[in-house]
């Protein structure tokens, strides 16, 4: 049996940012002022936790746009900021997610736009199944080693 998945609304800047930097996020952001929406994968780089790997769904998959810096490092600000191979700071997709990151890092949702996950857990990447872990996007097992 095929498991649907269902959009699950984040409501706060917090509960963004957590699912985000989970390790394993697919988030997406809707503008209800344009009707618009984008879709980023967000992962977290293996060799050093402080930087985040950020993706923007397209018609053509998955390209890469941009990292976030300084997770978890408390004396500096976290920043998306482009690298060698992510799209131009100039690109739409780059400008985008800085201006969310920017909102979600300082604790502020706009209230023109909506955040959905889809059931899958922040950290493993793993379809959810208990409504409990639903609501949180994170699994029994993932959410015991936060």
């Amino acid at each position: 049996m095929d498991t649907v998945r269902m959009a699950v609304k984040l409501s706060t800047a917090l509960e963004v940012r957590e699912y985000v930097l989970g390790g394993h996020a697919t988030v997406t952001f809707v503008s209800t002022k344009t009707k618009t929406h984008l879709t980023y994968r967000v992962t977290v780089c293996k060799r050093d936790a402080r930087f985040h790997f950020v993706w923007v769904h397209t018609s053509r998959g998955y390209r890469y746009v941009g990292a976030i810096r300084g997770v978890g490092d408390f004396k500096s600000r976290s920043y998306f900021v482009p690298t060698k191979k992510s799209l131009p700071e100039t690109h739409q997709y780059f400008k985008s997610f800085k201006w969310i990151w920017g909102h979600i890092y300082n604790d502020s949702l706009p209230s023109n736009m909506q955040v959905f996950h889809y059931g899958t857990c922040c950290r493993c990447g793993r379809t959810l199944t208990d409504p409990k872990s639903i609501e949180l996007g994170i699994g029994p097992e993932c959410i015991k080693h936060t």
